[in-house]
């Protein structure tokens, strides 16, 4: 709270307190007129209404500017004093009772403008005691005084007189210390509560810097924020996110997120959240990374690194859950190319040297666990090189991609064909229950490349192949004998083919 704005409120109490004083004041001066005109105490109805008179112009004086509430009261309360001396000054035989009254004054003074206004209205309220008791003793002297009603006074020498008065003085300072005690009880009381007031509007004022500065920060970070309540619904998005998910923060608020993650990862995000016990979940730095898929409202799929961790209350318990996801796509992709060409020939698409020998490693090892057999055939083309110096080298790559989609229509699903280099080609068949299967494959390979390859009008060439197998486990049992068999065999029928001789047998 500003200085500005705490003395605005500080007059505006002011105000409020001489509103009421002022009301209780006028009020009462009103009924010591009534009073004292019923008793025929003419000085007692003309001062309390010049009191009420002083009161009420004061009031006025000060309702059109509130800063001048401390000034009307001061006037009011010594006016008061005033009167209520002049009221025991013309009406000497109600002079005992104007203690009590100056009493009630001096207690307004000490609640409305402190110890020190208290302590010159006690000191005015004394002098004005002095002054009426001295007076009534002068009276006495000069016969003034009727010699019935004064029981109190009316017999009294002028040293009785002025004790009276100074017990009555006595009685005014009691009443003030008791004031002065009960003003600085308050004051103490006053300054805890805005001492309390302070620190709670500093703390507060922290601690709405601190969600300015969150809310700056997690709108700028290249990360994706979503925190969401304890039962999973979206209390706030950042600026990321939203860019992430191509949505505004209203429509990702509440379950409107569910909408922007891929339909099958959503159930694996909502049994993350609450997998953690509060004591033992970790922080956001801590938590385990989460791949999964978010849907842009334009329908596009972003991969992105998710992860969990709860918000917690002052007592442990979870009040809700921190999201923060980053999107990997591009990486992904990336990654997934690298993958791709390191296990892929590039012209044709299909396994490399290395990712073959792999793949039929693994094939063996299964049909060894399983008791099965497999295959692998060993392909080259006869008089590439003629192909590719008669039609030229891009006809010779399309020759090639044409050869392996023409092999894959004769294989099943469980076999595979890798490009072992140049125009060397190796095919492995899983699971084989005789080697006529493997024949019965080389045969309709060689069916279909009895279809010319067209270059262009008039112009065709069709590709032969010499093709080799070799059995698990017949041939051998890992990849080198079963290479080394194959490759044989497949040079056994290249040498045929150009000697004319008898098909070998595989």
């Amino acid at each position: 709270m500003s200085d500005r704005q705490r003395s605005a409120d500080v007059i505006d109490v002011q105000a409020a307190r001489f509103r009421v004083f002022s009301i209780i004041a006028i009020a009462a001066s009103l009924l010591g007129v009534g009073l004292g005109a019923i008793d025929a105490l003419w000085g007692i109805s003309i001062a309390a209404g010049l009191t009420a008179v002083l009161v009420g112009c004061c009031y006025l004086w000060a309702r059109s500017a509130p800063q001048r509430a401390n000034q009307g009261m001061a006037i009011s309360l010594y006016g008061a004093t005033l009167g209520l001396g002049i009221m025991s000054f013309s009406e000497l035989p109600n002079a005992s009772t104007m203690p009590f009254f100056m009493a009630i004054v001096v207690l307004a003074g000490s609640y409305l403008l402190g110890n020190r206004a208290a302590l010159i209205l006690t000191i005015v309220a004394s002098i004005m005691i002095i002054i009426c008791y001295v007076g009534f003793a002068w009276a006495a002297a000069l016969g003034l005084v009727p010699g019935t009603g004064y029981a109190m006074v009316g017999d009294a020498d002028v040293l009785e007189l002025l004790i009276m008065a100074l017990r009555r003085i006595m009685f005014l300072f009691a009443v003030f210390g008791i004031a002065t005690a009960a003003r600085m009880a308050l004051d103490k009381q006053l300054a805890v509560i805005q001492q309390r007031e302070e620190v709670i509007s500093a703390q507060s004022a922290d601690l709405r810097a601190s969600q300015r500065q969150f809310l700056t920060v997690a709108d700028n970070v290249p990360v994706g924020i979503l925190q969401t309540d304890q039962s999973g619904r979206a209390v706030f998005a950042n600026r990321s996110w939203c860019e992430l998910v191509s949505s505004s923060e209203a429509d990702t608020l509440g379950q409107g997120w569910h909408a922007c993650v891929y339909p099958e990862d959503l159930p694996m995000l909502l049994e993350l959240m609450p997998a953690a016990e509060p004591e033992s979940s970790p922080t956001v730095a801590e938590a385990p990374e989460y791949p999964f898929r978010l849907r842009r409202a334009d329908g596009e799929v972003r991969w992105v690194n998710g992860r969990i961790a709860p918000l917690k209350n002052e007592d442990g318990s979870v009040a809700g859950y921190l999201m923060a996801a980053i999107d990997v796509t591009d990486a992904r992709t990336a990654s997934e190319q690298l993958k791709y060409l390191a296990t892929h020939d590039p012209m044709t698409g299909i396994l490399n040297r290395a990712a073959f020998e792999i793949e039929v490693s693994s094939a063996l090892a299964r049909a060894e666990r399983y008791t099965n057999r497999c295959a692998l055939l060993f392909a080259d083309i006869d008089d590439f090189k003629v192909i590719n110096d008669t039609f030229g080298h891009a006809v010779g790559d399309m020759a090639l991609d044409t050869l392996v989609r023409r092999i894959q229509t004769t294989l099943r699903d469980v076999d595979t064909v890798g490009r072992l280099g140049g125009d060397e080609f190796g095919i492995l068949m899983d699971q084989v229950r005789t080697r006529e299967d493997a024949l019965l494959t080389i045969h309709h390979i060689e069916a279909v490349l009895r279809e010319p390859i067209i270059v262009a009008e008039g112009q065709s060439f069709q590709l032969r192949l010499s093709i080799g197998a070799a059995v698990y486990p017949e041939d051998g049992v890992d990849f080198d004998d079963l290479s080394r068999r194959a490759d044989a065999a497949m040079y056994q029928e290249k040498a045929r083919r150009y000697s004319h001789e008898k098909p070998i047998q595989a």
